[in-house]
């Protein structure tokens, strides 16, 4: 009956059918998986000295306007903040400067206890946030180091 008519669906393309497309093909997709063609582009003609220079010409100067524009912004809004800025403010006068107040006691010096020695844990600790010891410890005696 459709001996002359040869009928076949197409699918989606596969990832091989993807990963091994030739050169100057791709695969297009309107809407839906089932509107997928494959299409064909032309290769790039070679490139053409007087053109490139053109294009490059072109280029220079459309950048060139652009860095003059953000300039020109720059010294627009430099000029709209010198007119808001308040006037200056009369500085007030230096106070003298005190040495820090020490610190207040622990309880232990209050009562007239000895500090306690710090573990090598917390000196450590305060090794590491650059903090002053509070209490030295004893010096190792030379003749008796191992």
């Amino acid at each position: 009956m459709f001996h002359d008519w040869h009928f076949s669906t197409a699918t989606h393309p596969s990832p091989a059918n993807i990963i091994n497309l030739k050169p100057y093909r791709a695969y297009i997709r309107i809407g839906t998986p089932e509107n997928t063609y494959l299409l064909r582009t032309v290769p790039a003609p070679n490139p053409s000295p007087k053109t490139r220079a053109t294009i490059l010409e072109r280029s220079r100067r459309e950048n060139e306007a652009k860095e003059a524009a953000t300039k020109r912004k720059q010294q627009e809004e430099a000029v709209r903040q010198r007119q808001a800025e308040p006037p200056p403010q009369p500085q007030p006068e230096a106070k003298e400067e005190r040495p820090p107040e020490p610190p207040p006691p622990t309880v232990r010096q209050a009562h007239g206890k000895p500090e306690r020695r710090t573990s090598k844990r917390a000196e450590r600790v305060r090794i590491l946030t650059n903090q002053e010891p509070a209490e030295k410890p004893p010096e190792k005696d030379e003749e008796f180091s191992f």
